[in-house]
């Protein structure tokens, strides 16, 4: 584990003025913005530039409602910004693609693997999980695509691999993401959404490569049984 400094992006054209306050997203011509509020105060957003490259993805945040948005996070590359999620104006966890030395995997070729940013100050600082589960010689490419926390402590993230063999499912963690473990893995399936309603009830979604459409499960006990529905 390791602390990552974010400084406040030394911009003051990173600091964003919204038309009104009350729930209001950033105004960014150019980018997609993609917000959520916590609370009728506290928000978060995520902007991608749509034009251009290098292209510019942040993460911001709002504690006067929307009047205001500072950029807690930012990168030129989307694999730094894959996935993000926020349960209060404290607590947000970001995921990305680290690039691994080729020399230590032999055959030269480089290397991606995911890893968890926690932040529990509102993006001041930022610690970085590399759990187990996730660092798979067997998947070398595995995606973590989508975050889902209920609390500080309860999330889960939905993974698949990109390379040659498919496979998709989803992991838990009870600890804020310092660890992980598998509730469901399956191979012919990728991609995936968790939604989960609190600690204990959800649903996923996989696409499932042989039927061409998606597959959902439920779950009524946080994840330790995902049932497959009809």
């Amino acid at each position: 584990m390791k602390i990552l400094l974010v400084g406040l992006c030394l911009a003051a054209a990173l600091v964003f003025v919204s038309a009104a306050g009350a729930g209001t997203p950033p105004q960014m011509p150019g980018y997609r913005v993609d917000c959520t509020f916590v609370d009728g105060v506290h928000g978060w957003a995520e902007a991608s530039l749509q034009v251009g490259y290098p292209s510019d993805f942040q993460l911001l945040k709002s504690a006067d409602g929307g009047a205001t948005w500072q950029c807690v996070f930012r990168t030129a590359s989307q694999w730094k910004l894959v996935s993000w999620d926020a349960v209060d104006a404290r607590h947000v966890w970001r995921t990305a693609m680290i690039w691994t030395d080729p020399e230590q995997w032999g055959d030269g070729e480089p290397i991606f693997y995911p890893a968890i940013y926690r932040s529990s100050d509102g993006g001041g600082t930022w610690q970085e999980y590399s759990p187990g589960p996730l660092r798979w010689l067997e998947a070398p490419l595995a995606v973590l695509s989508q975050l889902n926390f209920v609390d500080p402590m309860h999330g889960w993230a939905t993974a698949c691999e990109i390379s040659d063999a498919l496979w998709g499912g989803v992991l838990a963690t009870t600890d804020g993401g310092r660890t992980w473990k598998w509730q469901l893995r399956q191979t012919g399936v990728t991609g995936g959404e968790v939604v989960m309603r609190n600690a204990r009830i959800g649903e996923l979604t996989l696409w499932n490569y042989t039927l061409l459409s998606d597959s959902t499960y439920t779950t009524r006990d946080g994840g330790q049984h995902w049932t497959l529905s009809p």
